[in-house]
């Protein structure tokens, strides 16, 4: 999977990352928007999608999982850029302690 958020994204908001330490802080801030965003849509499901979501999750099955929930969800789009709003705003608050 692409990273949402890129080294790009991060330059744009002033956060400058090693050559040696980008693509493990990439991928650590796309882990992070990956978890924000489940957290958020799970927060809306009933118990029966919630344990569907669980069986796909053990299942290892990442197509089936995204294709289950983009049914799902529908405005998972707005979503998950609410979430790299948010994220992009905590990085940029913290970014003396990255």
């Amino acid at each position: 999977m692409n990273p949402i958020i890129t080294k790009d994204d991060l330059d744009g908001i002033g956060i400058e990352i090693s050559i040696d330490h980008e693509k493990t802080f990439v991928e650590h801030v796309n882990n992070m928007l990956k978890e924000r965003v489940g957290l958020a849509i799970a927060a809306n499901f009933s118990d029966e999608q919630l344990a569907k979501m669980r069986e796909l999750v053990q299942a290892d099955d990442k197509v089936a999982l995204q294709t289950w929930i983009n049914e799902q969800v529908s405005d998972l789009d707005e979503i998950i850029e609410d979430e790299v709003d948010i994220l992009l705003g905590d990085i940029v608050k913290n970014k003396e302690n990255i």
